[in-house]
């Protein structure tokens, strides 16, 4: 079936799920929530696919957010002109897609190759297992940007880096190195550039040779245990969005990002 932001294979048990707009650096928009969201629910129905890899087209995994959208967003009239219905349907359709990839029934495999960043490390880190390439760069800007981390993003960060970590690479919006995301906890391996494809292979290959009901119930009780430890926290994302999203601070980062200068912000 023929995606517009997306390149979904199935090879016998292994499907490959591929952010496709290379030419932006794969970008996350309304077309990437809606298409991907079709995509889990399609392997959800899957019996055959056992192991689901996601990675992204040319040179990047993800760079989240599609900053003309993001800038739209900051636009004051734009959450005024929606119903409170409408602002939180759109400001939920990442946690919906988060909390889709972090249950499938398959094991998941996040390829990253080039940038993750903000919303494409939150889909990384819903998947079981990561492995990147040694030139990949991590960046979680959405602070700088005017806006919290959201997404569920935060409790799951927390759980699977710790809360110090957490802090240290959401707050300071410093970019980080594929080493330096894998002793965060972050990542399972960082490999040489060339054989991303080849460690991903491997994972698979062994991941296949378990038994599937042991490995899926193994996988089931292990997330259990870390959405017992977040799994409340996440309902005011949508609010904390709007919120911020609306704010002048918000729109003025977003332009000092453009212009490339400091912003002038105003606590409101």
């Amino acid at each position: 079936m023929p995606f517009e932001t997306f390149l979904y294979e199935k090879e016998g048990p292994v499907a490959k799920i591929t952010f496709n707009r290379p030419e932006k650096l794969n970008p996350v928009n309304e077309t990437v929530f809606v298409e991907f969201e079709e995509i889990l629910r399609d392997l959800q129905g899957d019996f055959e696919v056992r192991v689901v890899v996601l990675t992204g087209s040319g040179h990047s995994f993800s760079v989240g957010a599609d900053l003309d959208n993001l800038s739209k967003g900051t636009d004051p009239g734009y959450y005024g002109a929606l119903t409170d219905r409408q602002r939180k349907y759109m400001a939920r359709q990442g946690s919906i897609v988060c909390r889709a990839l972090e249950e499938l029934d398959q094991i998941t495999i996040a390829a990253i190759n080039g940038f993750a960043v903000g919303g494409g490390i939150a889909f990384a880190i819903c998947c079981d297992f990561r492995i990147a390439a040694q030139s990949a760069t991590f960046w979680i800007p959405e602070v700088d940007f005017g806006v919290p981390l959201v997404w569920s993003s935060i409790p799951r960060m927390i759980t699977q880096l710790g809360p110090l970590k957490a802090k240290e690479l959401i707050m300071t919006c410093d970019r980080f190195s594929a080493q330096e995301a894998f002793e965060a906890g972050m990542l399972n391996r960082v490999v040489p550039d060339g054989e991303l494809d080849q460690a991903v292979d491997e994972l698979a290959g062994k991941l296949l040779s378990k038994p599937p009901m042991a490995l899926s119930r193994t996988k089931a009780s292990i997330n259990a245990v870390l959405q017992s430890y977040g799994s409340n926290v996440g309902f005011c994302d949508p609010d904390f969005a709007i919120l911020c999203a609306g704010s002048d601070d918000a729109g003025e980062a977003v332009r000092a990002f453009k212009e490339k200068r400091a912003g002038n912000f105003k606590d409101r």
